[in-house]
Parts: structure tokens; C-alpha cells; sequence
């Protein structure tokens, strides 16, 4: 990584900061997906268990949708003004004045709006699929009968 006092041939101190300030917030993401998802394994479990398969595929059902009706909201929201979500989401995770930089200084150039754009997109697509394939067992799983199985 290019270090330095010019903003727009290397990264300068402030840019680096962010870089592991954001760096930070994927880690935490991250970690926090998988408490999210090993919690869902184990009440999943608890469920099939006790063959409760109306009631996992209800679970799966409404947070399918809530997480499909948020990830609607937030692509309109970026579609029609992708600067003012941007700029939102850094007020939200970062402190103030740690995200701001010159629109030509190589942290910008090297991560354009584009890039931001195309990240968000591929993100949505992701959480959109894992969203119909949960919609999709939920359904199956509510028509299913509950018989425990010895």
C-alpha cells in the first residue's frame, strides 16, 4: 500500500485510519452474522427436534420477508439517491469527519462510487437469493406435518 503526505499518489495517514476503521466494521459484520446464523442453527434445531416444522417454517418465513422488504427499502433508497445513502451509512458507522476525502485523492479513485455501487448490488443480490430460498423452505416446511418421528 502506497504511503505518503500526497493524497492523490499515496494513501495519507487519514485514509489508512479508515481503511482499518472499515476494515472493522466488515469484522464486526461478519462476526456478528455468524452469532445470527449459528443462533438460527441451534433454535432450528430445537424446532426440527421437536417437530415444530410449521412453526421453523414460519420463522424462516417472516424473516425472509422483513429482510426482503429492508433490502427493497435500501435499494430504492440507493437507486434513487445512492450520494445521500452513502453518506448516511458512513454518519451511522463511522465518527464524524474520519470518512470525508478529496474526490481525486487515491482512496476515492481507488474505491469510486462505482465500486460502492457494484458492492451493494452484488450484497443485495446475495441477501435477495438467500431470502427466496429461505421463502421457499419456509413453505415447504408450513405445509409439512408435524409428526415426531421415533
Amino acid at each position: 500500500m502506497p504511503r505518503g503526505d500526497d493524497y492523490r499518489t499515496s494513501f495519507d495517514a487519514e485514509a489508512i485510519s479508515h481503511m482499518y476503521d472499515v476494515r472493522a466494521v466488515f469484522t464486526s459484520v461478519r462476526i456478528l452474522a455468524m452469532i445470527l446464523a449459528a443462533v438460527i442453527l441451534v433454535l432450528g434445531s430445537v424446532l426440527v427436534n421437536r417437530a415444530q416444522y410449521k412453526a421453523l417454517g414460519q420463522a424462516l418465513s417472516w424473516a425472509a420477508t422483513l429482510t426482503l422488504v429492508l433490502v427493497l427499502a435500501l435499494t430504492v433508497f440507493g437507486w434513487l439517491n445512492f450520494d445521500a445513502l452513502f453518506i448516511l451509512m458512513h454518519q451511522i458507522l463511522f465518527e464524524e469527519g474520519t470518512w470525508s476525502f478529496q474526490y481525486n485523492s487515491l482512496l476515492i479513485t481507488t474505491y469510486p462510487f462505482d465500486f460502492w455501487i457494484a458492492m451493494a448490488a452484488s450484497w443485495a443480490f446475495v441477501l435477495v437469493l438467500i431470502c427466496v430460498v429461505a421463502l421457499l423452505i419456509g413453505q415447504r416446511l408450513k405445509s409439512a406435518k408435524s409428526i415426531k418421528q421415533t
